[in-house]
């Protein structure tokens, strides 16, 4: 999700946030959202290429190829 675009709806169409806390989403939390989405969008994306696509993995020298790792670090995998 591109929180960028979510955060340009939610400040064209002034909704009425509902939900205790919900409205930090698009204030508070917008610079964590907006790295998540980043780290998210490189293990998606790698996903779909070997998944989808069949393509092989493109193996880099960059930071973010080590996301995916990282990320299943994380969350106990």
């Amino acid at each position: 999700m591109d929180f960028h675009l979510y955060r340009e709806i939610i400040e064209k169409t002034k909704p009425y946030f509902t939900h205790k806390g919900a409205e930090e989403v698009v204030t508070r939390m917008k610079e964590e959202l907006d790295a998540y989405a980043a780290r998210f969008g490189v293990f998606a994306d790698k996903v779909w290429r070997e998944e989808y696509l069949k393509q092989p993995s493109v193996t880099t020298s960059c930071a973010s190829s080590s996301i995916g790792a990282s990320m299943a670090m994380k969350s106990g995998s």
